[in-house]
């Protein structure tokens, strides 16, 4: 399937004020983007920074992500699963979209990774992902592009996985297929 790039309003609509969370070569991610224009992250060890939209997308800027340097990227949906996609083309799969919860409904932070993908799972559509990609927009299948998280010890991956399991954020294939890469990297 082709890629249907997301209008600013549509990515208004789905992401604007939501809690989202991102899947980057094995690592897991959430960001919200706020109304007020605000994002946050926790990718990079936690972040906040500010988003505007773009003419096809929306574009993030970082307190510690690429040292302050803005970044603009492009929203696509492929069948049911929807990708952040980097300028380079790395996609970060959307895994799963929540409506952000009460304490924190205003700050968000756009997705600003560069690297694989992951398939979504909205919490509105809840969909599970078809293909992984790399970067920002959870989306294809692994690519090339940084993680977005600092490294973690083994243990505290495997709990980070079981967690996003336990809480029906991945499948257990998603999860199985993790646990298979951190083994191999011990």
């Amino acid at each position: 399937m082709a890629d249907e790039y997301l209008k600013p309003e549509q990515i208004q609509s789905l992401l604007v004020g939501k809690k989202v969370i991102g899947q980057v070569g094995g690592g897991m991610f959430d960001f919200q983007m706020n109304a007020d224009k605000t994002a946050t992250t926790s990718a990079a060890g936690g972040d906040t920074g500010t988003w505007r939209f773009s003419e096809d997308g929306y574009c993030a800027t970082w307190t510690k992500i690429r040292a302050g340097v803005e970044r603009c990227f492009k929203v696509s949906k492929v069948g049911i699963s929807y990708f952040v996609v980097a300028p380079d083309g790395s996609r970060t799969r959307l895994v799963r979209i929540d409506p952000a919860e009460p304490a924190a409904a205003q700050p968000a932070s756009p997705v600003a990774p560069a690297a694989t993908s992951a398939a979504p799972a909205a919490a509105q559509p809840s969909v599970p992902a078809a293909g992984a990609v790399a970067s920002p927009a959870p989306v294809p299948a692994p690519a090339a592009a940084a993680p977005a998280q600092q490294p973690q010890g083994a243990e505290q991956r495997l709990k980070q996985a079981k967690d996003l399991l336990d809480k029906n954020l991945i499948t257990q294939q998603q999860y199985d297929e993790f646990v298979a890469r951190i083994m191999k990297e011990m």
